[in-house]
C-alpha cells in the first residue's frame, strides 16, 4: 500500500516537473515564440522618417550689363532684406549713357515739333514729317534703355534672401549673366522626406495627415509641418516617393536650408475599412495554397488561432497587410511555420 502512494506521488510530480518545464497536461511541450502586437511599433498610425531641409527656391543672381562691381558688402550666411542692395557696379559710364540718351531725345522732339509746323506752312512734305517722327521714337527707345541699363548696375534682393555663397570679390570686372551670388528663399522653408508606396494611397485620400519635424540641435521642440504635395513617379531604385512639407522659419536661425532631420508622420482617424498595418514577413504563414495567414495568440488560453489576411505591397523585409486585422491583435511574428490551429505557445522573451 506504501509502495502505491509513493508510485503516485512520485508520478505526480514528474507531472507538475514537466509542466513547469513548458509541458502542457497532455505533455506537448509548450514552444516559444515572438510575439508582436499589431499596429503598435510599425503601424500607418505614427511612422518616422529621415528628412531634408530646403529652402523655398534657390537662385542665381547676376548683371546683366558688364562693368566692374563696386559694392559687394553681403557675407555668406547672413540674410538680405527684400529690397535691399546686393552688389552695384561702377555707374558712372552708365550715366553718361542716359545723359547722351536724353540730349538726343531732347533734340529729336524740338526737330519734331518744329518740322510739324513746316508742314502745316507747306514747307515740308507728309514723308518728311514722318522721318522725323521715326527718328524722336528711336530716340525715347534708346532713352528708355539707357535708364534700364543703369538700373541694372544695382542687384536687389528678390524676396529676404540667405546669401549661400559669394562667387566674386569687389573691384572684380563682370560680364552679363556671370553669377554672382547665390541666395535662397528663407520666408518659409521646406522638408522633404521618401516615404514607402503604400503610403501614398492615404495622401491622395486626403487622410487627416499629421506630420512635425524632430531637430537633434533642438531636444524637446517638435514643429509642427504642413503638407505641400508628393511626387507621383517612384525612385526607381528605392521605389519610394517623395513628400514635401512646410516648416515655418520663425526666426530660428539655428534651422537652415542642407540640415537633416527626423520627420514624424502620423495618420489620424483612419476609417476602419481602410486600416492596414506594416508587418514583417516572418509573421506571414502562407503554406496553404487556397490562403494567407497571421497567427493570433490569445494570452489568457495560451492558444494560437489562424486568421486569414489579404496582403499589399511588400517593402524590404516587411508587408502590409489590408484586410483581416483591426489593429491590437496579439500575433506570433517568428516560427509560424510549425503552428496549427488551438496549439499552446508562449511569449518568447530572453535566453
Amino acid at each position: 500500500m506504501m509502495r502505491l502512494i509513493f508510485s503516485g506521488l512520485l508520478a505526480s510530480t514528474v507531472l507538475l516537473t514537466a509542466c513547469s518545464n513548458g509541458s502542457d497536461a497532455t505533455g506537448a511541450a509548450i514552444r516559444p515564440v515572438k510575439i508582436t502586437v499589431v499596429g503598435e511599433d510599425h503601424g500607418l498610425n505614427s511612422r518616422r522618417f529621415v528628412g531634408r531641409v530646403d529652402a523655398l527656391s534657390t537662385v542665381d543672381l547676376s548683371f546683366q550689363v558688364p562693368g566692374k562691381v563696386t559694392q559687394l558688402s553681403v557675407n555668406e550666411g547672413s540674410i538680405v532684406p527684400k529690397g535691399q542692395l546686393i552688389a552695384a557696379l561702377d555707374p558712372r559710364d552708365f550715366n553718361l549713357a542716359l545723359r547722351e540718351a536724353q540730349t538726343q531725345f531732347s533734340q529729336a522732339q524740338r526737330n519734331l515739333s518744329r518740322g510739324r509746323e513746316l508742314f502745316d506752312q507747306g514747307v515740308i512734305s507728309q514723308v518728311d514729317v514722318e522721318q522725323l517722327q521715326t527718328q524722336f521714337d528711336l530716340a525715347n527707345v534708346a532713352r528708355d534703355n539707357a535708364r534700364q541699363n543703369l538700373a541694372y548696375t544695382n542687384i536687389r534682393a528678390p524676396f529676404n534672401a540667405l546669401v549661400t555663397r559669394r562667387l566674386i570679390d569687389p573691384f572684380t570686372n563682370v560680364a552679363p549673366n556671370m553669377v554672382v551670388v547665390r541666395v535662397q528663399d528663407v520666408t518659409d522653408l521646406r522638408v522633404h522626406i521618401n516615404v514607402p508606396e503604400h503610403l501614398i494611397q492615404y495622401l491622395n485620400q486626403k487622410a487627416d495627415l499629421k506630420a512635425q519635424a524632430l531637430f537633434s540641435q533642438l531636444p524637446g521642440q517638435p514643429m509642427p509641418l504642413t503638407y505641400i504635395e508628393h511626387q507621383t513617379q517612384p525612385d526607381p531604385v528605392a521605389q519610394t516617393y517623395q513628400v514635401s512639407f512646410a516648416l515655418p522659419r520663425l526666426n530660428n536661425k539655428a534651422i537652415l536650408p542642407g540640415m537633416s532631420l527626423t520627420v514624424e508622420l502620423a495618420l489620424a482617424d483612419l476609417p476602419t475599412a481602410a486600416a492596414s498595418f506594416d508587418l514583417p514577413i516572418s509573421a506571414i504563414d502562407s503554406r496553404q495554397a487556397d490562403r494567407v495567414v497571421v497567427w493570433v495568440y490569445d494570452e489568457k488560453t495560451q492558444v494560437v488561432t489562424a486568421q486569414k489576411v489579404r496582403l499589399g505591397p511588400f517593402t524590404g523585409d516587411r508587408v502590409q497587410v489590408l484586410e483581416g486585422l483591426s489593429g491590437g491583435e496579439q500575433i506570433v511574428s517568428a516560427g509560424v511555420n510549425f503552428l496549427h490551429d488551438g496549439m499552446r505557445v508562449k511569449p518568447f522573451t530572453s535566453l
